[in-house]
């Protein structure tokens, strides 16, 4: 049985092997008419594609034809045809129909057909492979599958442009939206780029291109005709543009109405018409706030806080501040390319608000002299001095005030600058209170003419004296801006109406008699210059017959100093005037000049320096008195030193008056003579060389006592020599040299009245010709401070003053014109100047100016001697070795620094150390009499620090600090 099956199942597995034969040749036949129907059917594709392809470039137009160049712009609009979507017979009515979507239909058709032949053929591939046979490529389906690709998508963007076109073209010019529509352009345009690179020659795809650049570049232009902003006119100039009319204007419009009107071609001309109508609304909208501001503002007048029942207008600076704004607001319209279509308006509102800012600024000047006016006609005193311009003055009040009412009333600022009238009488008003204060600098001018001091101050200190003339509490006020030494007036102890006595600023009292009090307060102030003068030189000699009993004699000088019976002044000049005349009596009796010298530096410093300088260092003496023995020890120790050096001159003869080194020096004389006052008996002069100076008795008050240096005795020389030869003076120096304060030393010790002006570029001519006249007419010292800072124009003023000045002092007049008025002359006058910039100063002068002043260059002061004799009068006992570490600190500051000007450490800085660690002393003296040497130093550094710390910054703190350490 075994070997009967097993021969069936061979016979079996033959007829299958067999069967499995046939089968495999029928599916090998049967794939290679596969094959081949596949391979004709590829060829017939390729051939329906290309046939498709050259459809495709047939439009319904005939817009492009194979084989026809690329068209461009320029030639588009040199043939006058515009592209299919701004031309009003292509705009499609039924996208549906259109035939740009049946190709595109098409296209996607045939791409179909061949993915599904590409999967055939890729199933074809498989079999070959199970079958171990060799694939079959098929190159040209890929090619067809991919140009086909190329082609749908062309053509699917063309059928997008067409339907988006349709939609955009249907749409309201108003919800135009620009934005959406840039992108989806922007993403065309992308499409249309990738398609123009496969392929280039396609002018289908230059046609897209086209189309999207036009669309795109009107875009622009449809956005400006979205405007708001345009009005009917706007819209009528548009239509003129477009040869074209529309209906209805505005919002209303579609996008395709517009672009049947070819708008993109007239893109330059529509955008100029919206930026128009943009700029005429900004303008429209301008003159809109403008009244809507104006409408508002309204001025402010409010009760006086003097007088209730009296009205002044308010603050005008929001209404000037709003006023210029809007001024240049209009101006910047009317200015504009494009104010013609609110040309009227806006003129009509420049016009108002130019009314607006006269009516302010009239009023507002107006008020101010008001005021000023009104507070000096208030007083009784003024009222009953100038009568006809207080009358006058009344009636201008009364007329102000009426329309300071009326703006009450109604107080729209709008309103009252186009009030008929309202200005014109403000302006003539204003011209009354001008006339009125013409008048009164008149009469100022008058009382300054017959109290030339009063050049000196300002119109407002002088109207200040007028208006309490005949109090007296108030004159007593303001004698010290005419006399610098007074401070006060002492009444007596019965307080009756009439001046006694002055009181300086320290305390120190010069008695005067009795002054009587009258109506002009220029006839008061002559007479308390008059008694003032007298009083002094009585004083003077008075305090020389009382030092005559310690002249030649071992008396000490310190009760004399520091008795209250003779004032400072009196007491300082009588010291220097009895000790020239003891020295000369001295060495003319003495066998040896030298000798004699020698005697009287030692009898100086033991009878009258070392008792004053005792009681300084003392207790129980007033500070008035201890401030005249402090002046009084400088001036001894300045003579002291002068003796020390007479001694060292080489070829000094035995006649010490005649000698030159006697000579050069400033000194002092009482000389009998009963012109100026017979009670006094006498007159002091002050001499140097030739010249010869009277003493000028003017009351300049305690002073402090200054340090007379080799510098500034030379200084002193140049300038009493000039003044000698009516000649003015120039000292030129560096800052803090002291030339301003030297010539003030000078005039001090002459006794005669010096004003110090300051020069700024501000200055005007005015001030320094009204300076001018009063120095002619009192005859006292002027210094002009700093006068290189005056502008050109001054100084040319200031030189044709001097210059006829000088040539009548030459000539000896008694009185000379200037500025058409005939002034007195006196002859005692002198004028100063310094320069701030040393010699360079000098150069840029005018030459007619030069020629007036004597050139005096002024060194800088050795700081040590005048450091000693400082704290030698002050009380400190180690004076000479104090000053020397506080000029060596003072000199060290100025190098290592990194900012010493702000503070300066010359000869300022080291007055100013002296003058506080005197208060310090005088502060520990009263706890403590006898100060000990080491607390001397430890003051005198402290003053160091309170006088500079302040002023330093940074690491220069540290610095001082470690120089003062010492």
């Amino acid at each position: 049985n075994v070997g009967r099956d097993f021969g069936d199942f061979r016979q079996w597995i033959a007829g299958k092997e067999l069967q499995v034969s046939q089968s495999r040749q029928y599916f090998i036949h049967e794939l290679f008419d596969l094959q081949k129907n596949l391979v004709e059917m590829v060829s017939n594709l390729t051939v329906e594609v290309h046939q498709q392809h050259f459809l495709t470039l047939v439009t319904d137009q005939g817009e492009f034809q194979p084989g026809m160049e690329e068209p461009s712009r320029d030639m588009l609009e040199t043939t006058g045809r515009l592209p299919p979507i701004f031309s009003g017979d292509c705009l499609p009515t039924d996208v549906a129909s259109s035939d740009t979507e049946e190709k595109a239909s098409r296209l996607r058709s045939l791409w179909s057909e061949g993915e599904e032949k590409k999967g055939t053929w890729q199933r074809c591939n498989d079999y070959e492979e199970v079958l171990e046979l060799e694939r079959t490529p098929m190159p040209e389906l890929e090619a067809v599958l991919v140009e086909l690709g190329h082609r749908l998508q062309l053509w699917e963007a063309v059928s997008t442009w067409r339907q988006e076109c349709f939609r955009w073209m249907r749409a309201l010019l108003a919800k135009f939206d620009n934005v959406a529509i840039a992108t989806r352009l922007a993403e065309l345009r992308s499409v249309a780029r990738q398609v123009q690179a496969t392929l280039p020659d396609n002018p289908v795809v230059q046609d897209l291109q086209l189309h999207l650049l036009i669309m795109q570049e009107a875009i622009p232009v449809l956005v400006s005709l979205q405007n708001d902003k345009l009005m009917p006119r706007h819209w009528t100039c548009i239509f003129e543009v477009l040869q074209g009319h529309l209906d209805p204007i505005g919002g209303n419009l579609l996008v395709g109405d517009l672009a049947k009107l070819n708008v993109a071609k007239h893109g330059a001309d529509l955008q100029v018409i919206s930026a128009r109508a943009t700029q005429e609304h900004l303008n429209e909208v301008l003159l809109a706030e403008i009244q809507k501001t104006w409408s508002g503002m309204e001025f402010v007048v409010f009760p006086q806080k003097e007088q209730r029942e009296s009205l002044m207008l308010g603050p005008t600076v929001h209404i000037q501040a709003v006023l210029e704004d809007s001024l240049v607001r209009v101006n910047t319209a009317l200015g504009s390319c494009y104010a013609q279509a609110h040309l009227e308006a806006t003129r009509s509102w420049q016009q108002r608000l130019l009314a607006v800012e006269a009516l302010v600024s009239q009023s507002t000047v107006f008020q101010k002299q008001w005021l000023y006016l009104g507070r000096i006609f208030s007083v009784t005193d003024i009222q009953k001095q100038l009568v006809s311009e207080c009358n006058r003055f009344n009636a201008v009040d009364g007329k102000w005030k009426e329309i300071l009412v009326e703006v009450q009333a109604n107080p729209n600022v709008l309103t009252l600058a186009a009030h008929q009238g309202l200005l014109q009488t403000l302006q003539e008003q204003g011209r009354s209170l001008e006339a009125i204060e013409r008048e009164l600098e008149d009469s100022l001018e008058t009382k300054r003419m017959a109290f030339p001091r009063l050049y000196f101050i300002s119109d407002e200190e002088l109207l200040s004296m007028l208006s309490r003339g005949r109090d007296v509490t108030v004159i007593g006020r303001h004698l010290s801006l005419v006399f610098p030494g007074v401070h006060k007036v002492d009444l007596g102890e019965d307080r009756a109406a009439d001046i006694q006595g002055v009181v300086s600023e320290g305390g120190d009292r010069l008695s005067v008699g009795r002054v009587k009090v009258r109506m002009h307060i220029e006839e008061t102030l002559d007479a308390m210059q008059n008694a003032l003068s007298i009083s002094l030189q009585r004083a003077l000699k008075t305090a020389l017959d009382d030092s005559a009993e310690f002249l030649g004699t071992d008396a000490e000088l310190t009760g004399w100093a520091l008795s209250s019976k003779h004032p400072v002044q009196a007491a300082h000049v009588a010291a220097l005037t009895t000790w020239c005349s003891h020295v000369e009596g001295v060495t003319s009796r003495a066998k040896g000049v030298t000798a004699a010298l020698k005697d009287l530096s030692l009898w100086q410093s033991k009878n009258r320096l070392e008792p004053l300088l005792a009681a300084i260092r003392g207790g129980g003496v007033s500070p008035i008195r201890r401030q005249a023995a402090s002046s009084l020890a400088v001036a001894e120790a300045c003579g002291r030193d002068l003796l020390d050096v007479l001694q060292t001159e080489e070829g000094l003869s035995e006649d010490l008056v005649g000698s030159l080194a006697w000579q050069r020096h400033l000194r002092h004389y009482w000389e009998p003579s009963e012109q100026q006052d017979p009670e006094a008996g006498g007159t002091c002069v002050a001499m140097q060389f030739g010249a010869r100076f009277p003493y000028g008795f003017e009351y300049l008050g305690e002073g402090a006592g200054r340090v007379v240096t080799a510098s500034s005795q030379r200084c002193w020389v140049a300038l009493c020599q000039a003044a000698r030869l009516r000649m003015g003076t120039a000292v030129s120096g560096q800052s803090g040299s002291g030339k301003t304060e030297t010539i003030k030393d000078l005039s001090r010790t002459l006794g005669v009245l010096c004003v110090v002006f300051g020069c700024t570029a501000q200055v005007s001519c005015a001030t320094m010709c009204r300076l001018i006249s009063g120095h002619v007419q009192q005859g006292c010292w002027l210094c002009w401070d700093e006068l290189d800072r005056a502008s050109g124009e001054v100084l040319g003023v200031m030189a044709q003053q001097l210059n006829k000045v000088r040539q009548a002092v030459w000539a000896g007049q008694e009185s000379l014109e200037l500025d058409g008025a005939i002034l007195p002359l006196k002859p005692s006058l002198n004028i100063c100047a310094t320069l701030c910039r040393g010699d360079a100063s000098w150069a840029p002068l005018p030459e007619n100016l030069k020629a007036l002043f004597r050139p005096v260059a002024m060194p800088p002061p050795n700081l040590r001697p005048v450091g000693e004799v400082l704290l030698c009068a002050e009380g400190f006992r180690e004076s000479r070795l104090l000053a020397s570490k506080l000029v060596c600190c003072l000199e060290l500051a100025a190098g290592l620094l990194h900012r010493p000007e702000p503070c300066g450490f010359g000869l300022r800085a080291l007055e100013m150390v002296v003058a506080c660690a005197s208060r310090l002393l005088s502060a520990s003296r009263t706890q403590e009499p006898n100060v000990r040497l080491a607390e001397e130093r430890r003051i005198l550094a402290h003053a160091l620090k309170q006088i500079h710390l302040p002023k330093l910054v940074g690491a220069d703190v540290g610095v001082f600090e470690e120089l003062i350490s010492d």
